[in-house]
């Protein structure tokens, strides 16, 4: 398997919706178990990208930028147990506004950098229609907020469809003789 930290991570993420509903009979807040399953994807999406063949001047920033995001998902999640006001102003109003957005556009840029330089196959074919699919809402959802208005929450839902790409990338089969030739041309590139 190429990342099983990016399966669990997608497998945490994708699964925080359905969660979500499932508990919400059993957990008052709501945002309880979403904040903390998409915090737990999160940092294991950081902690694979180093499992992917990507640059490493791309690899460092998207680790932060998840890790980061993670953090903020935390905090919500903390914020939603705690119910404390200043931590909600925090975690909400002020990194969860234009910081959150914009590290899930990190994240998103990171999975394009996975896509262009290490899928292959079919999953490549359905990362080239997924990807760039996620950075047209997310370029819409800008616009819609430079207006003025609120973007329509169902547009969340696409950065779905990258999360599950990534799981079946992450879930590829990797050669020995493929991991040998990628750990011959690093030994190269780095002298």
């Amino acid at each position: 398997m190429k990342s099983k930290l990016g399966v669990a991570g997608a497998i945490a993420v994708l699964l925080a919706v359905p969660l979500t509903v499932l508990l919400s009979s059993v957990v008052t807040a709501e945002g309880v178990v979403v904040h903390f399953a998409l915090a737990a994807g999160f940092v294991l999406f950081a902690l694979s990208a180093f499992d992917f063949r990507v640059p490493r001047w791309i690899v460092w920033p998207g680790c932060v930028a998840m890790g980061a995001l993670a953090t903020i998902f935390f905090l919500q999640g903390l914020t939603d147990v705690t119910q404390n006001d200043a931590l909600h102003r925090l975690a909400y109003d002020g990194l969860g506004q234009t910081l959150e957005s914009v590290l899930g556009d990190a994240f998103l840029a990171w999975c394009l950098a996975v896509l262009l330089f290490d899928s292959r196959g079919k999953t490549r074919i359905l990362g080239l229609i997924v990807i760039p699919l996620a950075i047209l809402v997310e370029v819409y959802r800008h616009a819609v907020r430079f207006s003025g208005e609120l973007p329509a929450g169902a547009t969340l839902l696409v950065f779905l469809l990258p999360v599950f790409w990534l799981l079946l990338e992450s879930r590829k089969y990797v050669s020995r003789e493929a991991s040998r030739e990628e750990a011959r041309h690093e030994r190269l590139a780095t002298g």
